[in-house]
């Protein structure tokens, strides 16, 4: 290199070093903020997963409550589920409530016809399965001892509004929740799906050791829906065979006791069961939801008949 060029380089350097100090000078005393690019936040899980806020309504110790989850998780979260009675499932989006419940039933659709698994299944067992579920199995368990202890039959009463009947008062006392408790101004408690009193409870053990009923049970055993839709079948026979076969005087009996029921009491009681039979059971639900459970099990029943004919034919 000559000298020349050594000359000039350096007169570059001084000139690239001088204007470098000179913008480092300005930029550090100069008043105006630096604003620097907006980047986009970047949320992962958002590229995987459908994380949509979802409002969901839960039922806590009988109180609505709400939350607000991704509806990923509502699809994925059993436990949420868990906290859900069917009127809950109503009101979610109907494309989120479908999914719910398809995903759901592929998890537990097989307890709506499996006897085996009500007859081995404890009270503990049944509070991992969601209500949805568990009110298609007690439907089932419901008709199944209906028709063992014919329910109506020595009365001519037809079998199916018998069925709807014992139903739609399993839902007036309980709403299918087999843990249900309740607490009387006397301090009495009925518990279960029937809503078994103190006074049923002590008569069925008095008639089991009469010979007048075919089974005892304890009070922790009305919490199990297998056996507790036994004593429903078997006590509600009992008040149809004191009414004389009279169905409304039955129903209002089942709550107020065959005395006050002649003296005309359990009105509102027998307006409720009406209702809710003719609601859920003997009419056209308005319930999105248990219009979908009761198709799902009407088939998986045809389906259950279909195969046993089948099974009958070879």
């Amino acid at each position: 290199m000559t000298l020349r060029q050594r000359v000039v380089m350096c007169l570059v350097l001084l000139a690239t070093g001088s204007a470098a100090a000179t913008a480092f000078l300005v930029i550090r005393d100069s008043r105006e903020p630096i604003l620097l690019p907006q980047v986009p936040r970047i949320r992962p899980a958002a590229l995987l997963f459908d994380m949509t806020p979802l409002r969901v309504q839960t039922t806590v110790e009988w109180h609505k409550v709400f939350i607000t989850v991704s509806r990923w998780q509502f699809l994925r979260d059993q436990t949420i589920w868990l906290r859900m009675q069917f009127e809950d499932w109503d009101v979610l989006p109907a494309d989120t409530r479908d999914s719910g419940l398809q995903r759901l039933l592929d998890r537990y659709g097989s307890l709506a016809t499996d006897r085996d698994a009500w007859r081995t299944m404890t009270a503990d067992d049944w509070d991992g399965v969601p209500q949805p579920a568990r009110v298609m199995a007690i439907a089932g368990m419901i008709e199944y001892w209906a028709g063992h202890y014919r329910v109506g039959a020595d009365a001519g009463l037809d079998r199916e509004l018998v069925v709807h009947t014992v139903k739609a008062i399993v839902m007036s006392e309980s709403w299918f929740e087999h843990r249900a408790v309740y607490r009387n101004a006397d301090g009495s408690v009925d518990i279960g799906i029937g809503g078994a009193s103190d006074f049923a409870r002590r008569t069925i053990r008095r008639w089991y050791i009469a010979g007048r009923c075919d089974f005892t049970m304890t009070d922790a055993d009305y919490y199990n829906p297998w056996l507790a839709s036994r004593w429903i079948a078997f006590w509600f026979k009992t008040m149809l065979q004191e009414a004389d076969g009279d169905v409304d005087l039955a129903i209002r009996a089942y709550n107020k006791g065959l005395g006050d029921a002649l003296r005309g009491e359990g009105h509102d009681y027998l307006a409720g069961v009406h209702r809710r039979r003719r609601r859920y059971f003997s009419g056209p639900s308005h319930s999105p939801t248990w219009a979908a459970l009761s198709v799902y099990r009407r088939r998986r029943l045809a389906d259950l008949q279909r195969s046993s004919r089948m099974n009958l034919a070879r």
